[in-house]
């Protein structure tokens, strides 16, 4: 089973750069080596000695985790059977190898194999259509799909298709997966960003997947897609929601860019209250004074005004200080509850600001703000001392 979405579920706190760091140190010598010793009795002119050598030479200790599997499938070019449909023979024997073997639980180190058809079988349309179809249900192919999509996309449109109805749901993921306009790590594909319902297409025939990790997909997809075409999606959402508690769950899943952006259709498609109903009562910023790496401590009272339940989403915008001393913000959620008729709520939070890939901090006024069912409340300013 491919193991890249329970690996990011575990690891969505880290930055995706912090990530492929950990991953690179998968790709030590042993395993090269193990990896060599597995091609050469697949295939008796694999050149093992050469191959090793080569890849372990020069910079390999400060390649990153891309670079490492990049220069393997560089190498595997080189000495694998020159005729592409010879090689990916052997990659598919070799992963017939693994899977018997039970490596299946190892699979981040194999990215390799869909890297190598990523890299030379775009001419190969058939023959790389159904590698990557059967290489997918070992590792994920969502990445080597991609210049696929952009040299042949009424064919890989046709084959996507083919995949929603595929009996293994890492091939139906995939079908998903793969054509996200705004995938992780991913190339970014001008033909899919322009044709939306094509992406649509490929989502209705999966929204009632069976199987978690597809539905997972589908909404990330879903989300992607909001980003460009928000009206597009709210529409789809609006079809989709009340047919199925999973379907719910995932229609919300969905939506949480346009969520997170207070869209009044949205809000009113899942049950939020409306402005006004909640008011809030205090809010303050317990020390204005923040010192980087500790805590932004806040605490906020609610009231619910009104004689019935109200269903709250809580959130709030940190309004981070840039180089040129305009602010940026970002919103994160802390709850969703149901407030009964006139019912107070207090909360107590802290937001910890500490280091992060993606993030530069510099000193100065910041600003944070409680947004209450979409609707942002006045913010209060603090101040950050960097180290």
């Amino acid at each position: 089973m491919c193991l890249l979405p329970h690996l990011i579920g575990k690891l969505h706190v880290l930055p995706i750069e912090d990530m492929a760091e950990l991953f690179k140190d998968l790709y030590t010598a042993k395993h090269i080596n193990e990896v060599t010793i597995s091609l050469s009795q697949i295939d008796d002119t694999f050149n093992s000695k050469c191959f090793i050598e080569e890849v372990l030479k020069d910079n390999w200790d400060v390649l990153g985790f891309k670079q490492r599997i990049q220069k393997i499938a560089e190498l595997l070019n080189k000495y694998l059977p020159q005729d592409f449909e010879r090689a990916s023979d052997v990659l598919l024997a070799y992963v017939e190898r693994l899977e018997s073997e039970n490596k299946n639980q190892a699979n981040l180190q194999y990215w390799f194999i869909p890297t190598y058809i990523e890299m030379y079988g775009f001419r190969y349309f058939e023959t790389s259509m159904a590698a990557i179809e059967r290489i997918t249900r070992f590792v994920t192919c969502e990445f080597a799909v991609r210049p696929f999509y952009e040299r042949y996309f009424d064919q890989m449109c046709k084959e996507t298709i083919l995949w929603t109805d595929h009996h293994d749901f890492r091939v139906r993921r995939l079908a998903s997966e793969g054509c996200r306009t705004l995938l992780p790590w991913g190339k970014r594909v001008k033909e899919l960003q322009e044709n939306p319902q094509f992406i649509i297409g490929v989502l209705n025939k999966l929204k009632n997947d069976p199987h978690e990790w597809v539905r997972k997909s589908v909404a990330n997809n879903m989300n992607d897609l909001s980003k460009h075409y928000p009206d597009l999606v709210i529409n789809l959402m609006k079809e989709w929601y009340g047919q199925g508690k999973e379907l719910d769950v995932l229609v919300k899943h969905g939506c949480r860019t346009l969520l997170k952006k207070g869209v009044p259709e949205v809000m009113r498609l899942f049950g939020y209250g409306t402005d006004g109903q909640i008011i809030v009562d205090e809010f303050s910023v317990i020390s204005k004074d923040v010192e980087f790496g500790g805590g932004l401590e806040f605490e906020f009272k609610l009231r619910n005004k009104t004689s019935q339940k109200v269903l709250v989403r809580i959130e709030y915008t940190v309004y981070f200080k840039k180089a040129n001393g305009s602010l940026t913000p970002k919103i994160f959620k802390i709850s969703e509850i149901v407030m009964g008729p006139n019912e107070e709520v207090y909360r107590l939070k802290s937001h910890i600001i500490k280091k992060i890939t993606t993030r530069k901090y510099y000193s100065g006024e910041h600003q944070i703000a409680l947004v209450i069912n979409g609707f942002e409340q006045r913010g209060v300013s603090f101040q950050l001392h960097m180290e």
